[in-house]
């Protein structure tokens, strides 16, 4: 009932909006949006930050956020700001040019065909099941999920797995794929000297960085389930132990929540680095060493670097009663603990050879599309999806 209530509220918003339809559009407008968080972040800012560099000559930039204070610095650089939600958010969404967003919040907006709607999604690789593929045969979620389907012009996939199963799971037809990889890994390229940049900028200049970044747990299986946090019971000591064993160096061990994480308790240990709040994850992923995750995609994002990934789940028949996995936690590259011995034992053990052939073969089966230019590529889709409008 609940999500057939969602669903009806859905179409009277449509309604509601149609009349924005009557505004003009103003073709060389780019309105975005990370949907996850309303942050600058994710794919949205990496290409927000390209278009800043390559195109502001060409088109207005207008970023959409929950509290547009936080970010002062942005219209300094040309990019207008506004608050997500509200009469003004809607209009702009109504009148740009080309919408990009990293999730959804499209499917009760009335688009129309001489917009480009673009989805650059969140998910790196091919790990846990979505959508249609999680809740199939569930008449709420075809409906949402075509509604949002039939809006998007373009969604970016990551690697040949995605592209080959998304088209079932999200109803986006194949022709509207576009490979080209996540704009957001592009900074993962970058190399060194960028990854000093940020343990500066973060002040852990000089030291090497474990980042612990466990993802989310689903509070029930439907859909209007909450996120909480897992059972945080990492040693860290323990780990810094055997990190400094095994790679030497002096090492620091942050942590980072889930941004889907609401109800966030304190740091779990006095001599743990928090995170948290620091809305780049890629500069992050960057500016780490070695990461320990769980079931988390962001494993896929931070192995392009083919720096070691440690997985510490102790949970996983739990996980899995709530999760459907594409390919089994077991399966992946990443060596795995299930328990604190396990984790420091991998970490001790560790094998860079064998680890880097085992994450080589995981990205050639997936088929991966991250090359470092996913900004530029897609940039180079939008010129060339408008200019063929224009003609029309």
């Amino acid at each position: 009932m609940m999500a057939f209530i969602h669903t009806m509220i859905k179409y009277c918003v449509i309604l509601c909006l149609y009349p924005l339809r009557l505004l003009p559009i103003k073709r060389d407008r780019i309105m975005l949006i990370s949907d996850l968080n309303g942050k600058y972040s994710c794919n949205p800012k990496y290409l927000t930050e390209y278009l800043i560099e390559h195109y502001l000559d060409r088109f207005e930039v207008v970023y959409a956020l929950s509290n547009p204070a936080e970010y002062p610095e942005l219209p300094k650089r040309g990019v207008k700001t506004i608050k997500m939600g509200g009469l003004k958010y809607y209009i702009y969404a109504m009148t740009s040019g080309v919408f990009v967003t990293n999730s959804g919040g499209i499917s009760f907006i009335p688009f129309r065909k001489k917009q480009m709607v673009i989805n650059t999604w969140h998910g790196g690789g091919f790990y846990k099941k979505i959508l249609l593929d999680y809740y199939p045969n569930t008449p709420s979620v075809i409906r949402s999920t075509q509604l949002t389907a039939d809006k998007t012009d373009l969604f970016l996939v990551n690697c040949a797995k995605q592209k080959e199963h998304f088209p079932r799971a999200l109803l986006i037809p194949k022709e509207r794929l576009f490979a080209c990889g996540s704009p957001r890994n592009d900074i993962l390229f970058s190399g060194e000297r960028k990854q000093e940049e940020i343990k500066n900028k973060i002040g852990l200049s000089g030291k090497k960085l474990c980042l612990y970044a466990p993802t989310f747990r689903r509070t029930s299986r439907s859909v209007f389930a909450g996120a909480e946090s897992s059972v945080i019971d990492i040693d860290p000591e323990k780990t810094l132990e055997a990190l400094k064993e095994r790679f030497g160096g002096d090492w620091v061990f942050a942590f980072r929540y889930h941004p889907k994480i609401k109800d966030r308790k304190a740091v779990f240990h006095e001599s743990v680095v928090d995170l948290s709040d620091y809305d780049d994850m890629q500069e992050l992923l960057l500016a780490a060493d070695v990461m320990i995750n769980d079931y988390s995609s962001s494993v896929w994002d931070f192995a392009i670097q083919r720096k070691p990934c440690f997985l510490y789940a102790t949970d996983i028949a739990e996980y899995e009663k709530m999760e459907n996995f594409y390919i089994h936690v077991r399966d992946w590259p990443y060596p795995l603990g299930e328990s604190m011995d396990e984790l420091l034992r991998n970490i001790r053990e560790f094998d860079e050879g064998n680890y880097r052939q085992a994450v080589d073969a995981h990205y050639a089966e997936l088929g991966s599309f991250e090359t470092g230019d996913a900004c530029e590529r897609l940039c180079g889709e939008i010129v060339s999806y408008l200019e063929t409008r224009k003609k029309k």
